[in-house]
């Protein structure tokens, strides 16, 4: 027994693990249970000190393998073939908007493997382009000396990922009173009421973000992200169409049965000063100063890499890419702004 017993103490000194089960021959045989020093786990059949069979093998970073082994290995088809977008693998949002990477990991059939939770995956950002529409430039000043990272697609020149809080949607903003439920702070008092009929409900900041997830049960997601401002695109102005007159800015019409010629821009009642106030003071202008504070028109590229250590039995999934094309807002666009409501717009009559 004294033998046995040291024998077995140098198999588990060899082995660098803790072993618990049925022994053959002074080798692990049978059911049994092996706890490796770096902290990963097995569980199931050996065969004289091999895994062979069906078990369950605990990676220490929590990737998870259930199923057959052979001569202490698992049959390479099993191994996760590589990570697949959730979705597009290329994607068009507007300046300011949030949008979601999922990412899942592939078994050879192409099903998601569902064991896999604890893999370490990493996004990186980078600016391939300034949009074709030449809506912004580059500033080779800034850009030139920018870190850049390869990819299928070109080099890119890295920029930050960031997170935005979750609000509610534009589109349900137009049953909230007066003053939101963001608080009715002095900065909302003092915001310019538009004379369009409409008014901004400032876009929440960028905030910086964890680029690194782990899966869980075969995938990894990273919500509500955006581009965040940088210094490597400056967006050009240009001149797009005007909003539609406002009711203000209407000239008032003649009476009935006597017919007119439709009025023309300068036919509106509002004075060029009128205008201009409003183009620095009002709510598109509010919208297009606040969305200064996010990545500027052009276009990206988001890689997600496998950065699991220790890698699992030594291997590590290509990386994936996402194209990201952000787009300018036209100045006579409604995004981001909601309608003003009625006791905002009674007000402003007054």
């Amino acid at each position: 027994d004294q033998l046995s017993s040291d024998l077995k103490q140098w198999y588990q000194r060899r082995v660098r693990g803790r072993y618990e089960g049925g022994w053959v021959s002074d080798k692990p045989h049978g059911h049994g249970h092996m706890t490796f020093a770096d902290g990963s786990t097995y569980e199931g059949q050996f065969n004289h000190g091999l895994k062979q069979g069906q078990g369950t093998y605990v990676h220490c970073t929590g990737i998870t393998y259930s199923g057959l082994w052979i001569h202490d290995e698992i049959p390479p088809e099993e191994f996760a073939s590589g990570l697949a977008l959730v979705g597009a693998s290329e994607i068009e949002v507007t300046q300011g908007e949030s949008f979601s990477i999922e990412v899942a990991v592939l078994h050879p059939s192409g099903d998601v493997m569902e064991g896999d939770s604890g893999r370490l995956l990493q996004t990186k950002a980078g600016l391939l382009s300034a949009p074709a529409d030449k809506s912004s430039k580059v500033r080779s000043e800034h850009a030139d000396s920018a870190p850049t990272f390869s990819t299928p697609m070109g080099e890119a020149k890295l920029v930050n990922l960031a997170e935005v809080t979750p609000r509610t949607r534009i589109s349900e903003y137009e049953d909230i009173p007066e003053k939101s439920e963001y608080g009715d702070t002095s900065e909302d008092k003092e915001r310019p009421v538009s004379r369009s009929g409409y008014e901004y409900i400032r876009l929440p900041s960028p905030q910086p973000t964890s680029t690194d997830h782990q899966t869980r049960c075969g995938h990894a997601s990273w919500t509500n992200v955006v581009i965040p401002g940088h210094d490597m695109l400056e967006v050009v102005d240009s001149e797009d169409e005007e909003a539609e007159p406002t009711e203000e800015a209407k000239p008032k019409n003649k009476k009935k049965g006597k017919s007119s010629p439709a009025p023309g821009r300068k036919d509106r009642s509002a004075t060029p000063d009128e205008r201009d106030r409003w183009r620095v003071q009002g709510a598109r202008a509010e919208r297009d100063r606040d969305l200064l504070k996010f990545g500027a028109p052009g276009t990206y590229i988001v890689q997600i890499s496998d950065i699991t250590e220790p890698r699992f039995f030594g291997r590590s999934l290509a990386p994936i890419f996402l194209t990201v094309h952000v787009q300018k807002i036209k100045k006579s666009s409604t995004k981001f702004l909601v309608p003003k409501s009625p006791s905002v717009s009674k007000k402003s009559q007054q």
